[in-house]
């Protein structure tokens, strides 16, 4: 996101700028730099975020870099898949298993949720014979003698 030549670069801008590129003007976007000298040169406000920066960097400059880490660091992390491998396996084995069995839960469900899903939609509620439907669910289910027998 750079700012067009010849637009004046405002004070939250030039912040942003140091934050990404610090303190030296050669850095910056070319598109953005003679607007962000600009205002350092004419804003003091500019001029106090602009020496924080150079101070900040100064402080990165000297701060000490570890060019190579100790022999025994490396050997221990280097270590660290062979010792922890039966662990992860099992670890990555047992969450493969919780998955398939919550997927094989879930498609399970399916019949049951379209059943309901079809009887809730499909079934006619305008009518009030419930008695007449079971019996003729009944006269269908059960052979006609079991119904003409008397219970105990």
């Amino acid at each position: 996101m750079t700012a067009p030549k010849n637009t004046p670069v405002t004070l939250s801008r030039f912040a942003q700028l140091l934050d990404a590129y610090g303190s030296d003007a050669a850095r910056w976007p070319e598109s953005e730099r003679e607007a962000a000298l600009e205002l350092l040169q004419r804003d003091a406000k500019a001029r106090a975020l602009h020496e924080q920066a150079g101070s900040l960097d100064v402080l990165l400059a000297s701060a000490p870099t570890m060019n190579e880490v100790p022999a025994a660091l490396r050997a221990r992390i280097l270590e660290i898949p062979v010792r922890h491998a039966r662990e992860i396996n099992a670890t990555a084995h047992r969450s493969r298993g919780r998955f398939f069995g919550l997927r094989l839960s879930l498609f399970a469900l399916v019949p049951c949720v379209l059943g309901f899903v079809s009887g809730t939609l499909f079934s006619d509620v305008s009518t009030d014979n419930d008695d007449d439907t079971w019996n003729e669910i009944a006269a269908v289910a059960m052979p006609t003698d079991v119904l003409d027998e008397e219970l105990p």
